[in-house]
């Protein structure tokens, strides 16, 4: 095994978030370095919900020179960066960041991990039916991949239905397309016969990590035989939204190799390298047996 060694030259990356103790991001990452041999390690960077821009002048102070973003930072983070990319911008969230001449530049990455996934499992959005649970930065980045997909519909289902309308308004106000985006409250009539009407569903909500155990009451009759289910969330054994929606007859993804392929993406972003991606999926493979968030 080549050695991991750090020294005066070694480049910074690293994750922000409330919650990165139990984050894979290291581990894949870490993993990634060591094996093209190159001189940089990856940190976990734990920030309390009113210090991220004091964090973010004290990474830039010490020349970090890239960071992903998790919750809950990834649509506050946007007013404290230099640029925002255009795909970032349309999104409203931002997962990775990089120091590029001094300034600190927001991308987003997690589109691309999502619907990789989808299509290793074979799946095509064009034209489908499908449902997004939640409304925050990992829902808009599915929700944006999917309008350029060519999903024909798009419900977005969230607890606060003030959040999900807002999401639909700024995509509206943002670009041009022909999905129709329909925002609906958890707790509104006929929400659970629209969702089962839909060809996929995607829970982009942290339910099911460490610290967010609390179920959807009402999520066994969300599913239907043979519909897709894409749970965000990943765990070293199945989360409840994947357990019910098998026992229901859907085949159903776990977020694990979203996690793999966002971060080859940024890490493509950071190193203007071509990503190990089979090492990276091994570490995380290896990693995620005791880790369950990150």
């Amino acid at each position: 095994m080549i050695e991991h060694k750090i020294n005066g030259k070694t480049a910074v990356y690293g994750i922000l978030g409330e919650s990165v103790e139990n984050s894979l991001s290291p581990i894949i990452h870490n993993a990634a370095f060591i094996f093209m041999e190159a001189n940089s390690v990856y940190l976990p960077f734990h920030i309390s919900s009113g210090g991220l821009k004091d964090a973010l002048r004290g990474l830039s102070e010490i020349g970090v020179k890239g960071f992903n973003v998790t919750i809950p930072f990834k649509e506050k983070i946007m007013p404290y960066l230099d640029r925002i990319s255009k795909e970032a911008h349309k999104i409203g969230s931002v997962n990775t960041v990089k120091l590029e001449e001094g300034s600190y530049v927001g991308y987003n990455t997690d589109h691309m991990g999502f619907i990789e996934s989808l299509r290793r499992k074979g799946f095509d959005p064009n034209r489908k039916r499908c449902t997004i649970i939640g409304a925050g930065g990992a829902a808009r980045s599915s929700i944006y991949q999917l309008i350029l997909n060519g999903a024909d519909t798009i419900l977005i289902v969230n607890r606060n239905f003030g959040n999900a309308e807002k999401v639909t308004e700024d995509f509206e106000r943002k670009m041009k397309f022909d999905s129709k985006l329909m925002p609906m409250g958890l707790d509104q009539k006929n929400v659970e016969k629209m969702i089962m009407g839909t060809d996929l569903v995607v829970n982009a909500t942290p339910v099911g990590m460490k610290g967010y155990e609390p179920q959807f009451n009402m999520m066994n009759r969300w599913f239907r035989q043979g519909m897709i289910t894409f749970d965000m969330v990943y765990g070293p054994g199945k989360t409840p939204f994947v357990e019910a929606s098998i026992s229901n007859g859907c085949v159903s993804i776990d977020g694990l190799e979203m996690l793999i392929y966002q971060a080859a993406e940024a890490f493509k972003i950071w190193t203007d390298d071509n990503p190990p991606i089979d090492e990276m999926r091994r570490a995380a493979k290896e990693g995620v047996g005791c880790k369950k968030d990150g």
